[in-house]
Order: structure tokens, then sequence, then C-alpha cells
């Protein structure tokens, strides 16, 4: 990509971030993603954890890595462990900074009450869609984990061009306006939303979006 003239995708402060995501997104259980916008929840994944921790020695993915509590597919990394871990960080845990974290750049705000598989774990996204990626009628959608159950989950995929399918707005967990969701956004087409206001404190996790 860099040498088409993108960006560097494995810099150091971007592989990072990406780290902070990852950690912040994993549900209670430890086992999959927190599935949202066109993703299934799968499992977690080991490669850039290691990368990160050998190249950049982070020990946040060196922790991510080494707890996750059910294993990404591990053949295909195995040649990653051969050629990082030896260079591997020291594990170092996620401190009470992360365990709100609001993700600007998709409008993403994730809440736990703790690293535990019975924690509550909430989240909250109201972003834009690019041109070309996919654009599904699910922002402002919002789940809720607790006591190792699930409260209100994401199912996915959910991007039919089809008014009224359970697979646009009213297949997620949204608050609809006239009982209506968004508007039909297949075939690559911008969801317009924005995350307008955003407050933390230790009490209260706050988000307002515009749909």
């Amino acid at each position: 990509v860099k040498k088409l003239g993108g960006v560097e995708l494995l810099e150091e402060k971007r592989v990072r971030a990406a780290i902070k995501w990852v950690v912040t997104d994993a549900l209670p259980s430890g086992a999959k993603f927190n599935p949202l916008n066109d993703t299934s929840g799968g499992a977690t994944w080991a490669n850039v954890p290691l990368y990160a921790a050998a190249a950049w020695k982070d020990g946040l993915a060196r922790w991510f890595e080494e707890n996750r509590k059910v294993p990404s597919v591990v053949l295909p990394w195995r040649p990653y462990r051969i050629l990082w871990d030896v260079r591997a960080a020291e594990s170092s845990g996620p401190g009470g900074e992360l365990l709100v974290r609001h993700h600007r750049g998709r409008g993403l705000v994730n809440v736990r009450t703790s690293w535990e598989a019975d924690a509550v774990f909430a989240s909250f996204e109201c972003g834009q869609r690019r041109y070309g990626c996919h654009g599904q009628g699910d922002q402002g959608q919002f789940t809720l984990y607790a006591g190792a159950a699930e409260f209100a989950i994401d199912m996915g995929y959910s991007n039919e061009p089809v008014e009224g399918s359970a697979n646009q707005s009213v297949g997620h967990n949204l608050v609809l306006v006239d009982g209506k969701g968004e508007r039909l956004c297949g075939g690559g087409k911008v969801v317009e939303a924005k995350l307008t206001a955003y407050h933390a404190d230790d009490l209260l996790v706050a988000a307002i979006g515009d749909l």
C-alpha cells in the first residue's frame, strides 16, 4: 500500500491504536469480537497482536495474545510465532483507561466494568460509512452483555436492499423514527451518521448520535 502512495498501515502509532480497539472490542468471554457492521463476531486472531508485540514491544498486544480464552485458528499463525515470539515484549495488561474507549474514527464507544468473563460490557456505534465499503442501516446500534449472558446483541451482517426486511435497520438494536430505520444502503452507498456528543466519568458513560 505504501509503494502505491498510500499510508503505512503497519506504522507503530497505527498498529498500537488498532491493538487498543482489539482489546476493548473483545467480548467479556474473550472468545469473540463484538459483532458489529457486517461482522459475525468471529474468534479473535493472532497475527496483528503478535506483530505488535514483536515489532513495537507492545505489552498490551502480548497480554491480549496470551489471554484470549478461545484461541484463533492456530495453524496459520505458527510461522508468525516462530518469527516473532522470541522478540515479543513482556505481557502488560490493560489499565483502567481502557475500560471506557471512544474510537473516534468510527463513532464507537465501548464500556466495561472489568476484564473478567462476568463483566458488564456495552457498546454504541454511530459513524459514517465510506463509499466502496458496506454501508448498513444499523448506525445507532447498541449491544449489552452482562454476567456471562447476552442481553442485547447485534446479528452482524444486515444489508439486504429490501424495505422492511429483517436485514435492514429493524434487524438491529436501534431506535426507529416514526417506525422507520435508515434509508436502504446496499451497493456501497454511504450512510450518513455521526456521534455528536460523548461524556464519561466515574458514574456515567453517555453518547448521542445523529442518524
